[in-house]
């Protein structure tokens, strides 16, 4: 594992994972949703999504700590209709509920749906390796800048939180990237 160091608001945080917990997920967004959303940041390796009560939480594993480093970044971005919060995650990705009941056919019905979860039932699904819809790039993760991961994601009109562009600048200011993109902080405040 590779210890990341993030700067947020003059604070400093070590993190020694690939792995972050996503929470206040829309309950209208699907596990893909979440995975192409994520995926602007790194390889996914899993992604496990937890349906419990009307709360969705998403655990994300990256291939590399600098796309989990990136994604951090993405507090208060919107999936569907709803603001989002991550933060890093040290734990095991969930396992997946079975899809049907032990004793039934299997066949899709609103009892075994991700949407069908009760109080009592958390459902998860899991997706791993060559099931995430991953992005190819043609740079390693760690040779993108944070500032051209948010400038991509705000391209393929995803609403990022306030002030994730100057987080993304000044990261990679201290790791003393050169920003390759003027203006767009101003475009993503508008």
């Amino acid at each position: 594992r590779t210890i990341i160091t993030v700067w947020w608001a003059n604070k400093q945080q070590i993190i020694m994972t690939t792995k972050v917990k996503v929470s206040n997920i829309s309950s209208k967004a699907s596990g893909d949703a979440v995975a192409k959303f994520f995926s602007f940041c790194g390889k996914i390796t899993k992604l496990s999504m937890t349906r419990e009560d009307g709360n969705v939480e998403a655990i994300i594993e990256f291939d590399t700590a600098d796309a989990a480093k990136t994604a951090l970044l993405l507090t208060h971005a919107w999936i569907e209709d709803q603001p989002i919060t991550v933060e890093a995650f040290t734990g095991d990705v969930p396992q997946a509920t079975p899809q049907h009941p032990e004793g039934t056919t299997g066949d899709v019905d609103a009892e075994t749906t991700p949407d069908a979860a009760t109080d009592s039932e958390p459902v998860t699904e899991r997706m791993d390796g060559e099931e995430v819809p991953n992005k190819d790039f043609a740079v390693p993760d760690a040779e993108r800048t944070s500032t051209s991961v948010i400038a991509s994601m705000l391209a393929g009109g995803y609403t990022l939180g306030v002030g994730a562009m100057d987080a993304a600048k000044e990261i990679d200011e201290r790791n003393r990237l050169t920003p390759t993109l003027s203006g767009t902080t101003q475009i993503a405040r508008e």
